[in-house]
């Protein structure tokens, strides 16, 4: 049997581990090995229309087989950018089927049901973006109906590869010898990984202590996905995975909302808005608000409300929330933060967001900067996107951090 092995690699660790493993199995079967896999190829992953491969694995194996066996090894560059070698490859398979390949195909939408892959992504959990490559392939193949042969494992540079490679490689070729080798459907064998979604082999350091990232939904962030219109924001976060939801505040519990501990700052509700979503919730949510001030016997905390666009922070905002409103109360006294943003393009932010994102993800901008402020984040997004709610999440994680 033979075996391509694809790597996209920016500091050549992708492509060490590729051609490690290539190397071995063509070692091994000359040294007449029991090894299912007698040949390996071993290529950047921008050689792929060179060498002919969609079009290979859009046909039936010549050799009796049931697929094609592929393994994709790919880091992870930058804010979630591809390797420079496998850049052409990621573009061209995020691209609808092209007519070409979907030629004499079932299923026009699925080429590559003739291939049984398995995906390793090299990332470092210090980025925002973890693995975003890695994800994105092994998402993207099986979507064009390659069977996914094992679950996507994702290993951390920031905690060690090893811990995630070496148990890949130990695995990788059995678990590729069967879907190769079987006449399962393309559907039992998602089944029986999970109903076809890729799951990412954690570290136990990241299990135990995740760190907050736009893969990962934070506490006190909701992310509403547009595509579907569903969820409040006062249900808390909504888990992309399950559409479950929770609420946990990241700030100390409420004091009383008497007359006495009123803010003397206003409520801000500040958008970031490509169509109009976000800045509709914003300014509807602060005109609510202001229709309960107009109520003598409403005590809410905050007695005025503004909303302006993000990007209008430094004119509007800046100057007060790097002071606390009540010098006598340093501690329980906050400026309170409500930030409604959208995602737009491939994790773009809003024209009218995109200097406060830039100036929020510097790091020179002060750490004590919202000391004084306790807020929520509203993300909105699409999940027929390839990073879902990317600038809500990005916004939260840099103001927890900078808390």
């Amino acid at each position: 049997m033979h075996v391509t092995i694809l790597y996209g690699s920016e500091t050549g660790n992708a492509e060490s581990i590729a051609k490690d493993l290539g190397k071995s199995i063509n070692e091994a079967a000359k040294e007449g090995g029991k090894s299912e896999f007698t040949t390996a190829n071993v290529f950047e992953m921008n050689q792929f229309k060179r060498k002919k491969l969609m079009e290979t694995w859009a046909a039936s194996p010549a050799n009796g087989m049931a697929r094609h066996a592929l393994i994709v090894v790919c880091s992870t560059t930058g804010n979630g950018d591809a390797p420079e070698n496998a850049g052409r490859f990621i573009r061209f398979i995020k691209k609808p089927v092209p007519e070409s390949l979907s030629k004499g195909c079932a299923d026009p939408t699925k080429p590559l049901t003739n291939v049984a892959y398995a995906t390793l992504g090299l990332g470092d959990t210090n980025y925002d973006q973890f693995c975003a490559s890695g994800k994105l392939l092994d998402r993207k193949l099986n979507e064009w109906g390659a069977v996914r042969a094992l679950p996507l494992v994702c290993a951390d540079e920031a905690t060690g590869l090893d811990s995630a490679v070496e148990p890949f490689l130990d695995s990788v070729l059995d678990g590729l010898a069967h879907a190769c080798d079987s006449g399962e459907r393309k559907d039992e064998v998602d089944d029986a990984l999970g109903g076809g979604v890729a799951a990412v082999s954690l570290t136990q350091d990241e299990e135990a202590d995740p760190k907050p990232d736009i893969g990962r939904e934070s506490e006190c962030s909701a992310a509403i996905d547009e595509e579907k219109g569903s969820g409040s924001p006062s249900e808390g976060l909504a888990n992309e995975s399950n559409g479950t939801s929770s609420s946990k505040p990241k700030t100390e519990q409420s004091t009383s909302t008497s007359a006495a501990s009123k803010s003397a700052s206003p409520l801000y509700i500040l958008y970031g808005s490509a169509t109009g979503n976000a800045e509709h919730i914003a300014k509807d949510l602060a005109k609510t608000y202001e229709t309960y001030l107009s109520n003598p016997s409403f005590l809410g905390y905050f007695t005025s409300v503004q909303c302006c666009e993000l990007n209008k922070y430094k004119k509007n905002c800046l100057d007060t929330w790097s002071s606390s409103p009540d010098s006598n109360n340093l501690q329980k006294v906050k400026h309170g933060i409500i930030i409604v943003c959208s995602t737009t393009g491939n994790a773009d932010a809003p024209e009218n967001a995109d200097r406060f994102v830039r100036w929020i993800k510097r790091k020179t901008t002060k750490g004590d900067t919202f000391q004084h402020c306790a807020y929520a984040v509203l993300g909105l997004g699409d999940t027929n996107y390839d990073v879902f709610c990317a600038m809500g999440k990005v916004i939260d994680k840099r103001l927890e951090g900078k808390y």
